[in-house]
């Protein structure tokens, strides 16, 4: 075992000091001028994502592809599960964080596909 290889142990999950660690050294998003309002929200939850190290479902591709109302459903689910509270309680939660981007991803996904079978009815914004 390296140093500092403790902190990681599968069994008991990742720490939530190096989760802390890593959300603030995240890299920051590219936010479409359209969704500017949510930026703050989304650099969050793009930031605790990746810290969890699951894939982060708000990439600049997608965001660019997707009607702000989804991704605003997706902030709210992202409040809803304690993931974009101001202090380090979210942490805590961080088990939940893999379910939580599986089903943004299979919206996101769903809204996609709406869109490509109903390109401009599907886009409400």
């Amino acid at each position: 075992m390296n140093p500092g290889d403790e902190r990681e142990l599968p069994r008991f999950g990742i720490a939530p000091a190096v989760l802390l660690e890593r959300e603030a050294a995240a890299a920051r998003l590219d936010v479409p001028r359209a969704l500017r309002a949510l930026e703050p929200e989304l650099q969050k939850a793009s930031a605790r994502i990746r810290a969890c190290g699951v894939d982060d479902p708000f990439g600049e591709d997608r965001l660019r592809a997707l009607p702000p109302r989804a991704v605003r459903a997706a902030m709210a689910e992202c409040r809803k599960a304690g993931l974009l509270g101001d202090g380090p309680e979210w942490a805590a939660r961080r088990e939940q964080v893999p379910a939580l981007v599986e089903g943004l991803q299979t919206a996101f996904q769903r809204q996609l596909d709406l869109d490509r079978e109903l390109p401009g009815l599907a886009r409400g914004r």
